[in-house]
């Protein structure tokens, strides 16, 4: 009887480990935008400070003033952007993935903010 119980949960095991199948999905790998299409401002990059939550903060009493009214000329005004190194930008570098911010942008609305200021940030 003892070895009945130990076969039944041996094979109880092997079971269990046999049935756990795990499928790894890969993320998908963002797809930068074309540096040839124009990212504009108004409806590429000030959306996305809305679809990230940062107005819970940022929207009039922490700068940079992310609200759709104020956003462009808060970022240029507080020198959030720099034309000279766009990767270091500060509008780029704090939110992405793995900054040191709080919210952070997906890895598809990193690229579009990066290319934007790769551009020249032009208020578009």
């Amino acid at each position: 009887m003892q070895r009945i119980k130990h076969l039944l949960i041996l094979l109880i095991g092997i079971f269990i480990l046999h049935a756990c199948e795990y499928d790894f999905i890969e993320p998908p790998i963002p797809v930068p935008p074309d540096p040839t299409d124009t990212i504009s401002f108004a409806t590429e990059v000030a959306p996305i400070f809305g679809e990230q939550g940062c107005l819970a903060c940022h929207s009039g009493t922490i700068n940079p003033d992310l609200s759709p009214a104020n956003a462009y000329q808060s970022i240029i005004n507080n020198s959030f952007v720099d034309l000279d190194n766009p990767a270091q930008s500060i509008i780029y570098t704090k939110p992405t993935p793995g900054g040191s911010h709080s919210a952070t942008y997906t890895p598809d609305q990193s690229a579009v903010v990066l290319v934007w200021i790769e551009q020249g940030a032009n208020d578009n």
